[in-house]
């Protein structure tokens, strides 16, 4: 009968369970019944007292274990409100979640805001444990009234050595417990009352710290407290107060025995570590404060630290947002820096904002420049638009551009040493338009083995002082292939980096260049491959002595479908100089079985001996090695 009994209940269970789990949308709900095999369910029609009637499934049994998420309730009379979404306790029953078990009577369990209340409660956690009249928690938060809690209830003493009593306890699981209108307890009985005790129960760095250090003639006397904090689910950090004091050895019996003397003079200093997070990135803001110090030198100003920094995630994608406020008197005394890079993309356009500036707030010192300027930063950005199609590349028929940008700003920097208009100034301050764009068309089909392939890489710089400068490279190249025997390649290239800038962070080496190359390439046979390149330079205004025709260079290789044996014959020709140049000759030999051995020859033989141009003596290049 009893067997029957626990059959149907498991039946039941089972399609309490499929209803549950329409009910609790992305609750999992499971339900152990198997230590009575006598537990048995019910289905209850209830009238609530506003006139609603609910329908109630009741849970019978010594030792019900009811399942939700991962959290765990014992008890023996469970009902399932459906209606409200609500599981309640009849009697004494526990609670499991997160690491915490909440034990009490008449438990109501509400899934729908994840919170719960009980009365006579008992609260185990990792650190500690908590008695009350009655709980309530939220999601993070368990709100205890007339709690009860000691260090020493987990000590093997039948009366703790002190505790704590509170008209109100409000208990943020893993970081702090936070009691109002306290009351002491020494050995149960009470000692004294405090308006609010905070006591840390988070991991060791995120409790308080306490370093003294006492004061000799030469140093000074230190005491710093740490004090952790949380302020709500998405901040959190640390307070550091700092007391300094310079002492007298021997001055005071009292002060000797404190801080290493009497106090002289005292310093008070203050540091904040605070981060937060968003729901799109994390950001910190740490204050320190160094007091002015009296040293043998005299005195030093007081010293700050202080900086804000905000970031999107860069996982999230745009758009992303970074924020920096910084001023470090250590490195650079009485400087402000501040930064602000905010991106977006919409309609097909990639936009990023952009400013970096800095005040100094002491211009009489010797420190004039931001850590972040260098020489291609310039000193202050105050304004900057970067436009951009989201596209990498876009395709307009034949035409396929690479690379577009619109780059509108203010900058402020040193001034362009070669530029002699802007070097009359240290700085110069003026407006910038970057134009840039890479377009590329080809490769475009010819005649049967022949192609076109032409790019030009363009970027121009335009000043608010009438000034320019354009980086510009231009390359045409015609292949013509002759089936798997070779092919012949020419190539124009026009690179030219010309004009003016005022500013020196923008300051590109300039150059002129103008060339047409060739290269040959012929395989008539696996073992024998002839290359080579020449051409004619139009201009160099880096290195004249190039203008005119180009060496031709051949190199000629030999047995390329042997592994063990190469053979290359090199040599370039100059027409400008009417110098056949050298043969330079390499054979190399290879074993490829166990005992790896490797022969290599190579012979340089000097077509034209020619006078050493001082001695007058012929010269002959021609080696063996």
């Amino acid at each position: 009968m009893a067997r029957g009994r626990a059959a149907r209940l498991r039946s039941a269970v089972l399609g309490l369970l499929v209803m549950l789990s329409g009910w609790t949308s992305a609750a999992r709900i499971v339900i152990d019944a198997s230590h009575d095999p006598d537990s048995r369910l019910e289905i209850r029609t209830v009238t609530l007292p506003g006139g609603e009637e609910v329908q109630l499934y009741v849970l019978i049994g010594e030792g019900l274990t009811v399942t939700i998420d991962g959290d765990v309730l014992t008890a023996n009379h469970v009902e399932f409100d459906l209606t409200n979404r609500l599981v309640r306790v009849v009697g004494r029953g526990s609670f499991t979640m997160d690491g915490e078990t909440v034990e009490g009577d008449d438990l109501v369990i509400d899934l729908g805001r994840e919170s719960f209340e009980a009365s006579d409660v008992l609260i185990v956690t990792e650190q500690i444990d908590v008695e009350g009249d009655s709980a309530s928690r939220l999601p993070g938060l368990i709100r205890v009234a007339a709690g009860e809690f000691s260090p020493c209830s987990r000590c093997d003493q039948q009366v703790e050595d002190f505790g704590f009593s509170a008209a109100r306890l409000e208990l943020y699981p893993g970081d702090r417990l936070v009691a109002f209108d306290v009351t002491v307890l020494i050995r149960g009985r009470p000692a004294f009352d405090l308006p609010l005790l905070v006591l840390p129960l988070g991991p060791e760095e995120r409790r308080p710290r306490l370093h003294y250090q006492t004061g000799t003639a030469v140093e000074r006397a230190l005491i710093e407290l740490t004090w952790p904090y949380v302020a709500g689910p998405d901040a959190y950090g640390d307070v550091t107060l700092r007391y300094m004091a310079d002492v007298d050895p021997g001055g005071s019996p009292l002060g000797d025995a404190l801080l290493g003397g009497s106090v002289r003079r005292s310093y008070f200093g203050v540091r904040l570590d605070h981060d937060f997070y968003t729901a799109r990135g994390a950001g910190d803001l740490v204050v320190d404060f160094t007091p002015g110090l009296e040293e043998a030198e005299g005195w030093e100003p007081p010293k700050w630290t202080v900086r804000f920094a905000y970031a999107d995630d860069e996982l999230l994608g745009p758009p992303r947002t970074e924020v920096l406020l910084a001023r470090d008197d250590a490195s650079r005394p009485f400087i402000w820096e501040a930064s602000l890079r905010a991106r977006r993309v919409e309609y097909g356009l990639d936009a990023t904002f952009s400013s970096q500036v800095f005040v100094d707030t002491e211009s009489a010192d010797e420190i004039d420049r931001p850590s972040y300027a260098g020489t291609r930063v310039p000193l202050m950005t105050p304004v900057r638009l970067e436009l951009r199609p989201e596209q990498e590349s876009l395709s307009l028929g034949p035409l396929t551009v690479d690379r577009l940008l619109l780059d509108l700003g203010v900058f402020e920097d040193r001034s362009n040493p070669i530029n002699r208009s802007a070097a009359l100034t240290e700085t110069v301050g003026s407006g910038r338009v970057v134009e840039s764009h890479a377009l590329r068309m080809g490769p475009i089909d010819l005649w049967t083995g022949a192609e076109l392939d032409v790019r030009t890489d363009f970027v121009g710089y335009y000043y608010g002082t009438a000034e320019r400068q354009v980086d510009w490279l231009s390359r045409a190249t015609a292949t013509q292939s002759f089936g798997s025997v070779g092919s012949l390649s020419l190539t124009f290239t026009r690179d030219v980096t010309e004009g003016e800038t005022p500013f020196r962070f923008d300051v590109i080496p300039y150059r002129s260049r103008t060339d047409l190359l060739g290269a040959l390439v012929l395989d008539p046979t696996p073992w024998f491959r002839v290359q080579q390149r020449g051409g004619y330079v139009f201009l160099d205004d880096r290195d004249p002595e190039q203008e005119g025709w180009a060496p031709l260079e051949t190199t000629i290789t030999l047995l390329r479908n042997v592994d063990w044996l190469s053979l290359s014959a090199r040599n370039a020709y100059d027409f400008e100089d009417g110098d056949p140049g050298v043969i330079d000759v390499d054979l190399g030999l290879r074993n490829r079985g166990p005992l790896r051995v490797t022969f290599d020859v190579s012979h340089v033989e000097d077509l034209a001996v020619t006078p050493d141009r001082i001695t007058g003596d012929p010269t002959d290049d021609s080696e063996t090695a």
